[in-house]
């Protein structure tokens, strides 16, 4: 959930500039707290729901091995970024 905080404020950094009024950026601010709260409470209902849990969890394996591949992937994009410099 970090990492949509930090998305969603590098968004508004662009739209909301010192010159927008202060009640206009408390709303910015009460629109996005709300949507985080319903976008990740349904995430967590649909996602806990006994159907869908049970057939994530039937292949985390591989969910697991994808993810890693790509963290490692990424990692040696990042290594030889790093070295062409």
């Amino acid at each position: 959930m970090k990492g949509s905080a930090i998305f969603v404020v590098s968004l508004f950094m662009q739209v909301v500039q010192p010159s927008t009024p202060l009640a206009t950026q408390l709303g910015y601010g009460a629109f996005i707290s709300i949507a985080h709260i319903v976008w990740f409470g349904l995430v967590a209902m649909f996602f806990s729901a006994g159907r869908v849990r049970d057939r994530i969890l039937a292949v985390r394996h591989w969910i697991d091995r994808a993810f890693g591949g790509l963290l490692v992937g990424f990692g040696l994009l990042l290594a030889r970024s790093g070295v062409s410099r």
